[in-house]
C-alpha cells in the first residue's frame, strides 16, 4: 500500500476488508493484536527528582559556580559589614 495520507478512505476500508458501520469483527480484532501488537506506546522508566537533581552538579559550570559561593560564603564571616557581604553569594546561588 501507497502512503495513507494518499489514499481514499474507500480504498483502505477496502484494503482492511472492513466497513464505515461495522468496522472489525471482535475476533478479528484479536487476531490483529496477536499478529501486530497491542496499538500502545512503550512506557519509559521515568527519571527519580533527585536524579535530576544531582544531574545539574555534573556540569563544570554548576560546580565552579558551587565553589566560588561557598568561598564567598566563607570570606563574607569575615567582613565588617556581614550583610552586605551575603549577598553576593546569595545572588550566585539563585543563578544555579
Amino acid at each position: 500500500m501507497s502512503q495513507p495520507s494518499t489514499v481514499s478512505v474507500d480504498d483502505i476500508l477496502r484494503g482492511q476488508n472492513v466497513t464505515l458501520e461495522k468496522g472489525l469483527t471482535e475476533s478479528e480484532v484479536q487476531a490483529r493484536r496477536n499478529t501486530y501488537g497491542s496499538n500502545e506506546l512503550e512506557q519509559e522508566e521515568r527519571t527519580k527528582l533527585w536524579k535530576l537533581v544531582l544531574e545539574q552538579f555534573e556540569d563544570k559550570l554548576v560546580q565552579i559556580l558551587l565553589l566560588a559561593a561557598l568561598l564567598s560564603f566563607a570570606l563574607a564571616f569575615f567582613e565588617d559589614n556581614w550583610l552586605e557581604a551575603f549577598v553576593e553569594p546569595a545572588v550566585i546561588l539563585l543563578i544555579l
